[in-house]
């Protein structure tokens, strides 16, 4: 009966059922997640399948402007459920999977539709492997937004979701082999509390009471400090003398 019921899902079945994702109708979306969840779960065979189906799916989300961001909220739904069962060391499939998928979508200009499901994937992947954090803040960094002050805000807010997790997970971290990747991390942060944006530079001043940052920052406060003090500086000039213009 498995075998059966496994040759009538494959191939176009299962291609078809990702694609009705794109509905507009939020019900029918939340039906399929939990159609293709359950078929994840019963059929292993499928399991790859699924996954490069879904990959080539959130691909074109990312690198094409025509196709719709619907149903990918609904995907990292069922990729975040996926990840908390992986087996620990994950395997180099999952994290290329982090690397070739769930990072560059980073990049698609309506972040804010599935931002937070993105999230806590990526935190997912870190509880599961701390040794992936490094890799997502460098995906971060290098996508990092010029001149989208909203999705500027989600950036910073992720960061701090991603520290916060190496920085308590219970197996612990080892932050030297990566300190350099660290101190970007620190300098974009900085380089966002002068932004002229004040929703960008007020939540990144705001990053720096977060206890996960406060840790991180006492690991080299010699070099880190200075730089801080320095940026909060520039911050009370700016605003001193934007006063006296404003009188």
């Amino acid at each position: 009966m498995y075998i059966c019921n496994e040759k009538y899902l494959e191939g176009r079945f299962v291609n078809g059922l990702i694609e009705l994702f794109a509905s507009e109708d939020m019900r029918e979306r939340e039906y399929l997640k939990t159609i293709v969840h359950r078929i994840y779960g019963r059929f292993m065979p499928l399991r790859v399948h699924i996954r490069d189906t879904i990959a080539n799916i959130c691909h074109r989300a990312v690198y094409d402007d025509d196709r719709s961001e619907n149903g990918i909220a609904e995907f990292l739904e069922i990729f975040c459920s996926i990840i908390h069962g992986f087996s620990v060391p994950v395997k180099e499939e999952h994290k290329d999977f982090l690397r070739s998928v769930l990072i560059p979508l980073h990049k698609c200009r309506r972040l804010d539709k599935f931002h937070e499901q993105l999230v806590a994937c990526c935190v997912q992947f870190v509880f599961k492997d701390p040794c992936t954090a490094p890799m997502i803040l460098a995906g971060l960094l290098r996508f990092w937004p010029i001149q989208a002050p909203t999705k500027e805000e989600m950036f910073i807010a992720e960061v701090v979701n991603i520290i916060n997790a190496i920085v308590n997970h219970k197996s612990g971290f080892d932050f030297q082999p990566h300190w350099n990747i660290l101190l970007a991390v620190i300098d974009q942060l900085i380089k966002c509390s002068k932004s002229k944006h004040y929703s960008v530079a007020e939540r990144a001043l705001l990053v720096w009471s977060e206890d996960a940052m406060e840790a991180l920052v006492d690991m080299d406060k010699r070099i880190i400090w200075p730089k801080i003090i320095a940026a909060f500086m520039e911050v009370i000039f700016f605003l001193f003398f934007l006063s006296l213009s404003l009188h």
